[in-house]
């Protein structure tokens, strides 16, 4: 374990962190819980909350990497250390992108994938045929099953929510999406992270307001005592969970808690008091987003507003802010 006092600010990479004496949180008991026997995970959290991390924690992880958990929870859980092919796409580097150009670009990102694997690019097939390809090569090369790794996979949904594109982006990344379905018997393990909740696929656990998982990302009350960074807003993200806190609010990294555009887009005549300390049931909030003005289900999984409280008998949650700067339009 790293001094507390190098902080891992702005960085994702788990194998960088370890490599060069960074602070790691040992998340990797609940990681090993979480796959278990489970073959399609999705898990959603604010930005800024450690998913990248946790992609990269599993990329290691199955890849054997044995070595970089050492002193890690893990390393004792795990006998095997197998090391699977790992496909992995992060779907943020899109969100900037025209529906075309996010086309040509994840192409280009398959192609440096099939590389790997001695795959000749065949521009004259759709992306999604070619993800296929890639992964059933993977297996047929290696003799084991695939392990995908895709994060914010929502990016270039949520950067298209409202403006009229987004009907065009879907297909650009539903042709990907829908092979982890066909491919079952390919892969080992899939798991996708992301903010916002889009219906894509329809054989995911979702762990993302299950108790048992609500510190899988972020920091819980007694491990921010241990790493020795400032108290900030908590989340609670399930109904019985404990408090988590933001890592970047924590080391202090300048984080832009200015509403995004294309929320701002979507809240004509806002009333600022319409939802903070609210009481809502789980699919008010936590609902698929993209099929109209979902508000609330917006500013509950962006991390704007959080769970306060819940009536364990009658499952009614209470909401309120999490930021304290917040835009005075969207405060009290």
């Amino acid at each position: 374990m790293a001094t507390p006092h190098k902080y891992p600010t702005g960085r994702a990479g788990f194998e960088s962190i370890i490599t060069e004496g960074y602070l790691y949180v040992d998340k990797t008991e609940r990681m090993y819980e979480m796959i278990g026997d489970r073959k399609f995970v999705f898990l959603s959290r604010p930005r800024r909350f450690g998913k990248s991390l946790l992609v990269n924690t599993l990329r290691a992880y199955f890849e054997g990497k044995k070595e970089l958990f050492k002193g890690l929870k893990i390393y004792d859980l795990e006998k095997d250390w197998i090391q699977y092919p790992v496909i992995k796409l992060d779907m943020s580097s899109y969100k900037d992108m025209l529906p075309d150009e996010m086309r040509t670009s994840i192409a280009d990102d398959i192609s440096k994938m099939e590389i790997k694997y001695s795959i000749t690019p065949n521009d004259n097939l759709s992306n999604g045929a070619r993800f296929k390809n890639l992964i059933e090569t993977a297996k047929s090369q290696t003799g084991r099953n695939v392990v995908v790794l895709i994060d914010e996979y929502d990016a270039p949904l949520n950067a298209h929510l409202y403006d009229g594109k987004l009907n065009d982006v879907k297909p650009k990344l539903q042709e990907i999406y829908q092979q982890l379905k066909v491919l079952e018997d390919d892969e080992r393990f899939v798991f996708i992270t992301g903010i916002s909740k889009y219906l894509i696929l329809d054989n995911l656990s979702n762990l993302s307001m299950r108790d048992e998982f609500a510190d899988i990302c972020g920091f819980t009350k007694k491990e921010l005592a241990t790493v020795g960074g400032k108290e900030v807003e908590p989340y609670k993200f399930s109904a019985s969970s404990m408090l988590i806190y933001n890592p970047a609010k924590i080391f202090g990294e300048e984080t832009n808690d200015a509403i995004p555009d294309f929320i701002k887009q979507s809240f004509s005549g806002f009333e600022k008091n319409k939802w903070n300390g609210g009481q809502f049931f789980a699919d008010d909030f936590y609902c698929n987003v993209g099929y109209g003005r979902e508000e609330l289900a917006i500013l509950y999984q962006h991390g704007y507003l959080t769970i306060k409280d819940c009536d364990q008998e009658s499952k009614v949650y209470t909401l309120g802010w999490t930021m304290p700067n917040l835009p005075l339009q969207f405060r009290n």
